[in-house]
């Protein structure tokens, strides 16, 4: 999702970035690139499902 998100804000440039997320235990934890613009794009990834991660967490 975050490459798809990329490949229209930076073009092919994206398949350079990396970003990935997963839950360890109880804890939610992302690894996106350094860029301000990368951040606020896996930002907005990540906060329009926050509340699916959060009931995954909890299970």
């Amino acid at each position: 999702v975050f490459r798809y998100f990329s490949i229209q804000e930076v073009g092919t440039a994206a398949f350079l970035t990396r970003a990935t997320g997963g839950i360890v235990g109880d804890k939610v934890i992302f690894l996106l690139p350094g860029s301000p613009n990368a951040v606020k794009t896996g930002m907005r990834i990540i906060l329009a499902e926050v509340s699916h991660l959060l009931h995954l967490v909890k299970q």
